[in-house]
C-alpha cells in the first residue's frame, strides 16, 4: 500500500545508461501516482471487513434468538402437557369426591 523501492541486480549492456535510470525513476514515481488508487483499495478492504463482521454478528444473534425461542417453545409444550394431564385427572377426582361425600352422607357437588 505504501510506496516501495525495488532494486534489481543484473549484469549486461542493457542495464546501463538511460534504460536503467528510466526504470529506476519509473519504479519510484509509479506508487506516487497510484497513491489514490492504493488508498481507495485500503478503504474498500476496510469496508468489506466491517460488512463481513456485521453479517457475522447478525448470524450469531439470529442463532441465539432461534435457540432461545426453541427453549421457550419446549417449556410451553411441557406446561400444556402437564395441564392436560391435570384436566384428565379432574373427572376422576370429582368421582372420588362424589363417592366420598355420598358415603359420609354429604350432599353431592356438581362439577359444572
Amino acid at each position: 500500500m505504501l510506496p516501495s523501492i525495488k532494486i534489481n541486480a543484473g549484469i549486461g549492456y542493457s542495464n546501463l545508461g538511460a534504460g536503467m535510470i528510466g526504470s529506476a525513476v519509473g519504479n519510484l514515481v509509479a506508487p506516487i501516482f497510484n497513491w489514490g488508487k492504493l488508498r481507495a483499495n485500503v478503504t474498500r478492504a476496510k469496508s468489506y471487513k466491517e460488512e463481513i463482521l456485521i453479517n457475522y454478528q447478525k448470524t450469531i444473534y439470529t442463532a441465539i434468538s432461534e435457540v432461545s425461542n426453541g427453549i421457550l417453545n419446549v417449556d410451553k409444550q411441557n406446561t400444556v402437557v402437564k395441564e392436560s394431564k391435570n384436566l384428565q385427572l379432574l373427572p376422576k377426582l370429582h368421582l372420588i369426591c362424589q363417592t366420598s361425600c355420598s358415603m359420609q352422607g354429604m350432599p353431592r357437588i356438581s362439577m359444572y
